[in-house]
């Protein structure tokens, strides 16, 4: 059973089942049986449906909770902004085979860090300046942490 009560109000449980629940005799229907800071459990009646032959009466069984922490929502303001932009530079832009371009990218934001790949031809992997040397025909993207698409010049290296 999986039921939210709010403080400060009261509910009454019937349980029954075909064998196996215990009860005990209570000394007062509503008197307090067993109580934390958080829950009071209290004595009740006992029977059939709608025929209550046994009062007071207390249950013998486990009773399990949570006190969970709950309060009014408030409500929170968040603030999305762009990511700076940066810039790519290649000098040379374009090279033939076994000719080398210095390819560096800036932006304002100095907690970037630059992943380059893949990594053929290339004098590092990372930093915001490597360079490149013609082997074939290849591709330098930098990977950037954002979250919108980034749509970057590319470094054509010919044969």
């Amino acid at each position: 059973m999986n039921v939210s009560i709010p403080a400060g109000q009261t509910y009454a449980v019937y349980v029954h089942g075909s064998a196996g629940i215990q009860y005990s005799n209570g000394t007062a229907v509503g008197n307090i049986f067993a109580q934390d800071a958080n829950i009071e459990f209290k004595e009740g009646s006992g029977g059939a449906y709608f025929n209550v032959t046994n009062s007071p009466r207390v249950f013998n069984g486990r009773i399990m909770y949570s006190a969970g922490c709950e309060s009014s929502r408030t409500a929170a303001v968040a603030t999305v902004t762009t990511a700076p932009s940066f810039s790519i530079n290649a000098v040379p832009p374009a090279l033939c085979e076994g000719q080398s371009s210095v390819i560096s990218l800036t932006s304002t934001n100095s907690n970037y860090t630059y992943t380059w790949s893949p990594a053929t031809g290339l004098s590092s992997t990372t930093g915001t300046t490597v360079t490149a040397k013609s082997i074939t025909s290849i591709t330098y993207p930098p990977l950037l942490p954002v979250t919108e698409p980034v749509v970057i010049s590319t470094v054509c290296l010919c044969r």
